[in-house]
């Protein structure tokens, strides 16, 4: 896990985190879809992340669902 520090002025520390959480939140939440809606390519047969609109592999397009 990659660590950033990140200078904020006092009066937006909150703003700043509660973003943070959020996005954290945010990524989690389309991760757990992606790998939930795993596919598989009608061109090679190789399964794909639900995000993955082209296959990793062949580059085959996702069929129609």
């Amino acid at each position: 896990i990659a660590v950033t520090r990140l200078r904020v002025p006092s009066e937006f520390y909150f703003e700043v985190l509660w973003l943070i959480r959020r996005a954290r939140e945010e990524m989690e939440a389309v991760r757990a879809a992606g790998e939930s809606r795993r596919w598989r390519c009608p061109r090679c047969g190789e399964e794909n992340p639900g995000h993955f609109e082209v296959c990793w592999n062949c580059e085959g397009v996702k069929s129609g669902e």
